[in-house]
């Protein structure tokens, strides 16, 4: 079966809290597996300052799915979306047609290991700024 990549963008409500927000991105990606299709990455970019209010929402939650699956999940999973009252706005776009599966889902895994390094080095980074933050208080005193 030819399957395509599919990159869904979700603007969620901005008033949910953190737990309620992974709930529902979960629910959608058990809609992706049980489907058929195969989740590659979830990115998620926290909330941020709308260009103008949506719904009344001044901030909203960001989050991006990457995925496989054939062509007429869509519309079905697109209906989903659009009876879930927590997601202010959506796009699904086709990222690549007739996708080779095992080559991607090779190439998401190293997207993810590399995302991970690169986490960990900002989060050592950061920590060391810290550090060094609290060293030049020291010496100051």
């Amino acid at each position: 079966m030819l399957v395509n990549e599919y990159e869904t963008n979700l603007i969620v409500r901005g008033d949910l809290d953190e737990a309620s927000t992974y709930a529902l991105v979960e629910k959608f990606e058990g809609l992706i597996t049980g489907s058929g299709g195969t989740l590659l990455l979830r990115d998620d970019w926290g909330k941020r300052k709308l260009a103008y209010a949506i719904q009344r929402q001044p901030r909203c939650h960001f989050l991006i799915l990457n995925w496989l699956g054939p062509a007429k999940m869509v519309a079905e999973f697109e209906r989903r979306i659009r009876n879930e009252d927590q997601i202010v706005r959506f796009l699904t776009i086709r990222v690549g047609v007739a996708v080779d599966t095992e080559a991607r889902l090779a190439q998401a895994e190293e997207q993810r290991r590399i995302r991970a390094e690169q986490a960990k080095a900002r989060a050592e980074a950061e920590a060391l700024a810290e550090v060094q933050g609290e060293e030049d208080e020291d010496y100051d005193n």
